[in-house]
């Protein structure tokens, strides 16, 4: 088993997610892609519904070809819509974050991690889901936010009052 420090988590970059299309977001993801392979670091791709909404955008996925510490999530929607329709509301969380499916895909590989760093679309609704669900599951894992590579739904970067919840979780935004 390999012990790995970092993995950098690709949240929805999906065409189908207009945010996703810009060519400066896809290429600070793609810088991010390129400095962790060259750290041996794992990269999880997350993806939103891919048989709805397409899989991740191929400039990205092309990248990947051929590494092999990346980790592919789907958000469970289907456990999401299960519960809602039975009324159930044991979880404090969103079902939909990908952050148990996220501690699955690692326990299924070779390597670990204490460290996340998330780039994506919709920073203040899907990143921020899943530094949540990454944080009641993993309490003392370092948790980042890059900004540069990261965009919310109207294209920018997150106002106030989702930078301060990010740091009331304990998440760097860099």
């Amino acid at each position: 088993m390999s012990l790995l420090s970092s993995a950098l988590v690709i949240n929805d970059m999906q065409a189908a997610f207009k945010v996703s299309n810009d060519l400066h977001l896809l290429a600070a993801v793609r810088y991010e892609i390129e400095q962790t392979k060259q750290g041996g670091g794992a990269i999880v791709i997350v993806e939103y519904d891919p048989v709805w909404l397409g899989k991740s955008h191929d400039c990205l996925l092309e990248l990947l070809a051929g590494y092999s510490r990346v980790i592919y999530v789907v958000k469970d929607l289907q456990d999401t819509a299960r519960r809602m329709l039975l009324g159930d509301k044991t979880k404090q969380f969103n079902e939909d974050d990908g952050s148990e499916q996220i501690l699955h895909a690692f326990a299924r590989s070779d390597f670990r991690c204490d460290r996340f760093r998330f780039c994506g679309v919709h920073t203040e609704v899907c990143i921020l889901k899943t530094v949540r669900g990454l944080r009641r599951l993993l309490p003392h894992c370092e948790l980042s936010v890059l900004q540069h590579a990261c965009r919310t739904r109207f294209g920018g970067l997150p106002d106030g009052r989702i930078v301060q919840e990010f740091k009331q979780l304990g998440c760097s935004l860099v």
